[in-house]
């Protein structure tokens, strides 16, 4: 979980949430959801975002939060973003 590869995709997220308030609610209500609808609202987001002609590099990074480790090093990095501040 903590190559630089993948460091580099939860730090891309992280940056895309923080300056996207419409990804951020989305990103907060995936929270709610159990493991396998969290998996198709993250499917549907990162089919969306291709149709719109959204960055590639993004998409990558936002269905790489279908794996639970990576969706929990998110709200990890996200928590302590909100702790410090």
């Amino acid at each position: 979980m903590d190559t630089p590869d993948n460091a580099s995709f939860v730090e891309l997220v992280i940056l895309a949430i923080s300056e996207d308030e419409q990804l951020q609610e989305w990103f907060d209500s995936l929270g709610k959801l159990p493991h396998n609808l969290r998996e198709n609202a993250i499917l549907q987001m990162t089919a969306s975002m291709a149709c719109a002609g959204e960055d590639p590099d993004l998409i990558r990074a936002i269905a790489r939060i279908q794996r639970p480790e990576f969706y929990r090093a998110i709200v990890r990095t996200l928590e302590d973003l909100l702790n410090e501040g």
